[in-house]
Parts: structure tokens; C-alpha cells; sequence
């Protein structure tokens, strides 16, 4: 019996380490992984009001900092803007180049920006921001209940 204890106790121990490990590890990869373009995103979020990590996530699951990554649907840059979304969120003034980390981001937080404007929370409003605000504005319309990720009828 006792052998049987000291396995246990030894497991227990082993199992607190390994915890401990992976704590370590996911603070490195969250908190202390450098940040791509902190300038930019920095100025950005400010001039639209957006929380910096906001921004960074938006960047992360977009492009995964690819500043030059184009989507199968035709979205280009770090924060994956549509050309025509580009246009619009310019007031009509247009754009330069989508790969321009500076324009990029400052494009698409003022999409974020306006998009958080015009849903009630930020799932809606990052959920308009990947599948498209009519997209968004449709469901509602057909009443899907949008009060949670998992509640969003869309593939990505």
C-alpha cells in the first residue's frame, strides 16, 4: 500500500510541474512575444479609440502579421481589408496600397472602429468585420441569435 501511495504522491507532483510548465509557457506567448508594428498599431488604436490588443488580435487571427497575406475572397494586408471596403471606410477618397502596414491598419481600425459604432458588442462587430456587415445585418434581420461566437452561422 504504501508503493502505491509514494506512485501517487510522485504523480501528483509530476502532473504539478508539467502544470506549472505550460502556465510558463502560455504567459511567454501571450504577454511576452514581441508585437509586429506596436508603432502603428499604437497610433491607430488611439486616433479610433480601440484598444491595443483588440488590434493585435484582429492582426492575429486576419494575417498572422503577414503584411503582404491575401485571402481567398480577395482581402489584403495585415488586418485582411476588401479593396471595396478600402473605399468605403475612406469616405470615397480611396487608398494607396493595402499592403502599406501604416495605411492597412489605419484602414482597418477605422473600419473596427466603425463597425463597433454600429453593433451592440464586440463578437457582432468582429463577426461583421470577417464576414461583412450586410452579412451580419441579415441575420439579425432573420432573427439568428448573434449573443455569442458560437451562435454565428459563418465558417471562419
Amino acid at each position: 500500500m504504501r508503493s502505491s501511495h509514494r506512485k501517487v504522491k510522485i504523480l501528483a507532483v509530476i502532473f504539478a510541474v508539467l502544470a506549472a510548465v505550460i502556465a510558463v509557457l502560455l504567459y511567454i506567448y501571450l504577454f511576452l512575444t514581441p508585437k509586429k508594428y506596436i508603432g502603428e498599431v499604437r497610433s491607430a488604436s488611439q486616433t479610433y479609440s480601440l484598444e491595443e490588443e483588440l488590434v493585435f488580435a484582429v492582426i492575429r487571427v486576419e494575417s498572422n502579421f503577414k503584411a503582404n497575406a491575401v485571402s481567398r475572397a480577395g482581402a489584403c494586408g495585415l488586418m485582411q481589408l476588401m479593396p471595396s471596403t478600402a473605399i468605403f471606410i475612406s469616405g470615397g477618397a480611396g487608398y494607396n496600397d493595402l499592403f502599406d502596414i501604416e495605411e492597412n491598419i489605419g484602414l482597418g481600425c477605422k473600419y473596427l472602429s466603425y463597425l463597433l459604432r454600429k453593433f451592440p458588442d464586440v463578437e457582432i462587430a468582429l463577426a461583421a468585420y470577417n464576414a461583412g456587415e450586410g452579412k451580419v445585418r441579415a441575420w439579425i434581420a432573420e432573427g439568428i441569435e448573434l449573443s455569442s461566437l458560437h451562435d454565428i452561422p459563418y465558417g471562419e
